[in-house]
C-alpha cells in the first residue's frame, strides 16, 4: 500500500475542477462507492479519483477509504456513500434496450454552505446595469429579456471571481470587482476552465464565432 500523502484544501479543489474538466487518474477502476461533495454545488464526485488527482496520481484503489474520509473531513469537506457507480459509456450503448432506472429516493446529506450576501448581488447587478444599460451576461451578452420577454427580465447568475470555498473565511467584498453577471451556461463553463485561466475574458475567448 502506498503511504498517504496529505494534500491541502486547494489541491482537492483543483482536483475537483480537473475531474469536472475531464481529467481521470490512470490505473483506476470505473466504480466508486464513496463520493466527496463539491463545496459550491454539492455535486458528488468519486472520492478516490479526486484524491488520486490531488496526490499526483498515486494508485488509491486499495487505500482505506475511511482514512481518506477522515483527512478530507479535517479539510472541511463532506463525503457521502452512494449505492451507484460511475458508468463506462460505450458508443452505441448509451441507451440499451429494455433498461430502466430508479430515481427519487430521499437521502440526507450534510454539506458546507458558504454564506452569500444578497445585498452584494444587488449592488453588482445595479453597477453593471448602470454601466451597460441592461442586465446581460458579461461573457456571451445574453439578455434573458430579449429571449423570454417579461419572464426573463432581470434574470441572471452572479459569479464570484474567486470561489468562496477557496477563501476559507469571511472577507470584505467589492461587488464591482469581485462579482460579475453571467448566464447559467457561461457560469457553468467558467468553472470548467483551468485554474489561473478562468477569467471572463478567458471564457469569452473560448466562445465560438456563432455564439458571439
Amino acid at each position: 500500500m502506498h503511504p498517504l500523502s496529505r494534500p491541502d484544501r486547494a489541491s482537492i479543489l483543483s482536483a475537483m475542477e480537473a475531474y469536472l474538466a475531464g481529467d481521470r487518474p490512470a490505473h483506476m477502476g470505473e466504480h466508486f462507492h464513496w463520493h466527496i461533495r463539491h463545496p459550491d454545488t454539492g455535486y458528488p464526485l468519486p472520492l478516490k479519483a479526486i484524491w488520486a488527482l490531488a496526490t499526483t496520481g498515486i494508485n488509491t484503489d486499495f487505500t482505506n477509504s475511511l482514512r481518506l474520509r477522515e483527512q478530507l473531513a479535517g479539510l472541511g469537506f463532506n463525503c457521502v456513500e452512494l449505492d451507484g457507480s460511475t458508468p463506462t459509456v460505450q458508443f452505441g450503448c448509451l441507451f440499451p434496450e429494455e433498461q430502466t432506472y430508479s430515481e427519487g429516493e430521499e437521502q440526507s446529506v450534510v454539506v458546507n454552505r458558504y454564506e452569500r450576501d444578497p445585498k452584494a448581488r444587488t449592488a453588482c447587478l445595479t453597477y453593471f446595469y448602470e454601466k451597460r444599460g441592461r442586465t446581460a451576461c458579461e461573457a456571451c451578452g445574453l439578455d434573458f429579456a430579449d429571449r423570454y420577454g417579461e419572464l426573463g427580465a432581470g434574470f441572471i447568475h452572479v459569479h464570484h471571481k474567486v470561489p468562496l470555498a477557496t477563501r476559507g473565511e469571511s472577507y470584505t467584498l467589492d461587488p464591482r470587482e469581485d462579482l460579475v453577471p453571467l448566464c447559467p451556461n457561461c457560469h457553468a463553463m467558467i468553472h470548467r476552465l483551468p485554474k489561473g485561466q478562468d477569467t471572463v475574458k478567458d471564457l469569452r475567448d473560448k466562445l465560438l464565432p456563432s455564439s458571439k
